[in-house]
C-alpha cells in the first residue's frame, strides 16, 4: 500500500502525538498506582481489605469471567475490524477483482445519495427509491466489470480518473463514430448531480459495477480505522489490554501483604494449598486434607460453625487488635515442611 507524502506526513505527526499521549498516560498510571499502594502501607484501607476478603468466598467467579470474556471479544472484533479496513483500503487501491469475487468500496461523497428532481430519467425508469441509491459512508459491493458489450443504461460503474476511483450511473452511451472511431464513449452522472461528469469514459477506465448491495454507515467507522490515527488507535488499546493486568496484578499483591500483615493469613500460601488439593484431587475439608481459612474449626464459613450457630466468630477486630489463623497442611508432608521454609 503505497502512501502519498500528506499521508506520510500526517502519520509521522500522529505517531509523535501517540507517543507523548502513551508516556503521559503511563505517568499518570505510576503515580496513581503509587500513591494507593502508600495509602495501603500507611494502613488507611485496612477495613476495607479486611472485608474484602474475609468475604471473598461470596465474590462471584462468573462475573470475573464474564468480564475477561467481553474485554476479549472486543479486542478480537477491533483487531478484525481493523483488518478489514486495511483489506478494503488495499482492495480499492489495487481495485483486487477476478471472475469470482467484488470489491467492498466505502462511498465517500453524496452525489448519489438521492435522486435529484430534474434528472427526470430517474422517475421514468423507477430509479428514484433509497434501493437504487447510497449515501455518504455507506458500503457497497461492487462485481468484477463485465464485457464492454454487456454494460447497459442506467448501470452504477466505478471507474478510475487519475487515480481516484468514482463510483456513478451511466446516463449516455455513445457508439465508436468518426471522433473515436475505436471506441464506445459513455457519460456518466451522479443521481443527486445535476451535471454530467465532465469528460466521457471508456471501457478501459471501468473497475466495478455496483451489485445493488449496501450496508449503510459503516464506512465511517472503516474510513477511521483506515486513518493514520484510528490505526494508533488501536496501537494504544492493545497495549491497554496488557498495561491494566500488570497494574491491578501489582495492587493485588500489595493488598495480599497488607492483609497477611494484619490478620497472619498468608493468602498466598493458601492459594498454592488450594492448587495442590486441586492437582491431588483431595476434597476441602475431609480427613487427609488441607485446612484453609474458610475451613479451619471455628471459621463462620465451615459447616460445623454454622451447624452450632456460632456466629460470634470474626476474622478480625475492628479495635485494632486482629485475630491470628495459622494454616495448617495435611494433604501433603513435604508441602507442609516448603511452607515453613518461607512463601
Amino acid at each position: 500500500m503505497n502512501l502519498s507524502v500528506t499521508e506520510l506526513y500526517v502519520f509521522g505527526v500522529c505517531f509523535v502525538v501517540f507517543a507523548a499521549l502513551t508516556i503521559l498516560l503511563v505517568t499518570l498510571i505510576t503515580m496513581v498506582l503509587r500513591s494507593h499502594i502508600r495509602l495501603v502501607d500507611l494502613g488507611a484501607e485496612d477495613e476495607k481489605i479486611c472485608k474484602e476478603y474475609d468475604n471473598r468466598h461470596k465474590q462471584s467467579k462468573f462475573l470475573n469471567i464474564i468480564g475477561f470474556l467481553i474485554n476479549l471479544i472486543v479486542c478480537i472484533l477491533l483487531l478484525l475490524a481493523f483488518g478489514a479496513s486495511v483489506a478494503i483500503n488495499v482492495c480499492e487501491r489495487k481495485n483486487c477483482t477476478s471472475a469470482e469475487n467484488g470489491v467492498v468500496r466505502v462511498i465517500r461523497s453524496n452525489s448519489m445519495a438521492k435522486a435529484y428532481e430534474k434528472n427526470e430519467y430517474l422517475f421514468k425508469n423507477g430509479l428514484d427509491d433509497e434501493k437504487n441509491n447510497f449515501r455518504l459512508f455507506d458500503l457497497v459491493y461492487t462485481d468484477p466489470i463485465p464485457a464492454e458489450e454487456d454494460l447497459r443504461l442506467y448501470d452504477v460503474v466505478v471507474y478510475d480518473i487519475d487515480g481516484i476511483q468514482i463510483i456513478h450511473r451511466i446516463v449516455k452511451i455513445e457508439e465508436p463514430n468518426e471522433k473515436h472511431p475505436e471506441e464506445r464513449y459513455f457519460y456518466l452522472q451522479g443521481d443527486n448531480n445535476p451535471y454530467g461528469d465532465p469528460k466521457p469514459v471508456t471501457y478501459s477506465q471501468m473497475r466495478g459495477i455496483w451489485n445493488g448491495q449496501k450496508v449503510g454507515q459503516v464506512g465511517s467507522f472503516i474510513l477511521f480505522l483506515q486513518s493514520p490515527a484510528g490505526a494508533l488507535c488501536v496501537l494504544l488499546m492493545m497495549i491497554s489490554v496488557f498495561v491494566v493486568p500488570i497494574v491491578t496484578g501489582k495492587l493485588e499483591k500489595v493488598r495480599k501483604e497488607r492483609y497477611q500483615a494484619i490478620t497472619g493469613i498468608d493468602l498466598f500460601e493458601e492459594e498454592r494449598q488450594m492448587r495442590y488439593s486441586k492437582q491431588l484431587r483431595v476434597p476441602v475439608g475431609r480427613a487427609g486434607s488441607m485446612t484453609t481459612h474458610y475451613n479451619r474449626p471455628g471459621s463462620p464459613y465451615s459447616d460445623p460453625a454454622r451447624s452450632s450457630g456460632n456466629s460470634n466468630f470474626e476474622p478480625y477486630s475492628t479495635s485494632g487488635t486482629f485475630k491470628t489463623h495459622k494454616i495448617t497442611v495435611n494433604a501433603s508432608p513435604r508441602l507442609s515442611q516448603g511452607s515453613k521454609n518461607g512463601r
